[in-house]
């Protein structure tokens, strides 16, 4: 097939990409940082064309995703749609404490600290083989 003659491929992949360019006034691509402090990780998204309803944070068991989309950029024949600027997804570690997540937005930065679980005791331990 030769995608030149799709016509409709064309119109769509143009629209987004004047989408993307006039949209808020332009989108840059988001920055990911992730450092570790001592009691939890930060991740950092520095995305200045996006606000903080864009974004939606969603976890699953110890999946996070996280994504942007523009709301209601347009409206075709099945209803009003947004643009969807990126989704990331991470697998946390065991040792984070999923109970106590927190994300912060400063204007420009988006920042998701993840807090080390605590615990009294070491988690490992010697486990004995039992000889049948």
């Amino acid at each position: 097939m030769n995608l030149l003659k799709n016509r409709e491929l064309l119109r769509a992949v143009l629209w987004q990409g004047d989408a993307l360019n006039t949209v808020q006034g332009g989108v840059v691509e988001p920055v990911f940082a992730l450092e570790e402090e001592e009691n939890a990780y930060i991740i950092n998204i520095t995305a200045p064309s996006v606000r903080p309803d864009h974004y939606d944070i969603t976890l699953d068991k110890s999946r996070l995703s996280i994504t942007a989309i523009i709301d209601q950029v347009g409206e075709n024949r099945n209803g009003k749609y947004g643009l969807p600027l990126f989704t990331r997804f991470l697998d946390l570690p065991a040792h984070v404490d999923i109970d106590f997540l927190e994300a912060v937005h400063d204007g420009k930065h988006l920042s998701i600290i993840l807090p080390f679980r605590k615990t009294d005791h070491d988690d490992r331990r010697k486990i004995s083989i039992k000889n049948l």
